[in-house]
């Protein structure tokens, strides 16, 4: 949600539904601020055991370098993605995993570009 409203005993929460909620900062024990420095997305790819996974990589890899190379998504992107490799096995798959940094609440443009 969104902070509309801070006073010396609470804080008030506009939602992603639209729903107000005004909480006392004696109840807030974690809180997570996405619009700090930057955002993070992950992209965890689940493909069938029987597939190679050198051709996954250079599947990956194109797929990130025609991303770079978006007009509308290139500028929100942070360094280098890195590949983090598979990083789960199921019975019948493998799950690889790309790391992207970016711009402050920018990781969900890029998620769905």
């Amino acid at each position: 949600g969104t902070v509309e409203r801070m006073t010396i005993r609470s804080i008030g929460l506009r939602d992603d539904y639209g729903v107000y909620h005004i909480v006392p900062y004696s109840s807030i024990t974690t809180l997570a601020n996405y619009a700090r420095e930057f955002g993070v997305y992950r992209a965890n790819y689940t493909v069938s055991r029987d597939e190679d996974i050198d051709r996954v990589n250079a599947v990956l890899h194109q797929a990130i370098e025609a991303l770079k190379q978006d007009e509308q998504v290139k500028h929100f992107l942070i360094g280098e993605p890195v590949f983090n490799g598979v990083v789960a096995l199921g019975d019948r798959s493998f799950t690889t995993r790309v790391t992207v940094r970016t711009q402050a609440l920018k990781q969900w443009v890029v998620q769905y570009a």
